[in-house]
């Protein structure tokens, strides 16, 4: 396991999973599991209503910004440790081979974000919704979790409530509040995908939905899938 991830942490999530997992069972408790039955679970009409929403990413990759063409600077780290490749030149040329990713953290100070303002600018563009990335595949999430303790934008970079500042603001103009969550962590050391679900992504990805009751909640299929025993790119 990396530095950041401690035996505290591991426990929280633990105890997080079981709380959270009871409440997620009692609101499926109504449902069972074929499509007649998930087929009757209802849409709420604001989606089929809305027609223009926005997604952004913002992280700890937000401070290098750097991709190579056709790549993605949300995977900055991985590609940082892919020996060779375009991110790991660019980096030791620009930072230097014994800047890591972390290092970056204090870099990542949000002075600039204003999440009224943002808030305000959505609004007269006629968004309905907005859709933030509240983890990526580096793990680092952008509310206080208690099953990511010192790896996150409360903790560390901004020292702020990223996700929390942004879903207050958005409701104050009548706007959806939603999270995209990436259930995929690069840095979990687990023997299968059913250990990185219950220990790392599940109670976490719980956690964000519970804490801000968001309308929209977005996250990648990897998980799914390998779990399933298919391999997928990151591209799918």
């Amino acid at each position: 396991w990396p530095d950041h991830v401690s035996e505290r942490s591991l426990s929280m999530s633990l105890k997080t999973l079981i709380v959270l997992s009871f409440a997620l069972a009692l609101t499926l408790s109504q449902y069972s599991a074929d499509w007649d039955s998930l087929d009757k679970r209802p849409i709420p009409e604001w989606f089929d209503d809305v027609k223009f929403g926005l997604m952004i990413s913002y992280g700890i990759y937000s401070v290098p910004s750097w991709a190579q063409v056709g790549q993605y600077e949300e995977w900055y780290w991985h590609s940082l440790n892919t020996n060779g490749s375009a991110t790991q030149q660019w980096h030791y040329k620009t930072y230097g081979e014994n800047f890591k990713y972390e290092d970056f953290l204090p870099l990542l100070t949000g002075e600039l974000f204003d999440a009224d303002e943002w808030a305000d600018i959505f609004y007269r563009a006629g968004l309905k919704y907005f859709v933030p990335l509240s983890k990526h595949h580096d793990g680092y999430t952008l509310w206080p979790s208690k099953t990511s303790w010192g790896w996150n934008s409360v903790d560390t970079g901004p020292h702020r409530d990223i996700i929390g500042e942004l879903t207050t603001a958005l409701r104050a103009k009548g706007l959806h509040a939603g999270v995209y969550f990436s259930l995929y962590d690069w840095y979990v050391t687990c023997s299968n995908t059913l250990c990185l679900a219950i220990f790392a992504s599940l109670p976490c990805s719980l956690e964000s939905v519970y804490i801000y009751r968001v309308s929209v909640r977005l996250s990648v299929y990897m998980l799914a899938a390998c779990l399933a025993g298919r391999s997928v790119s990151h591209d799918q």
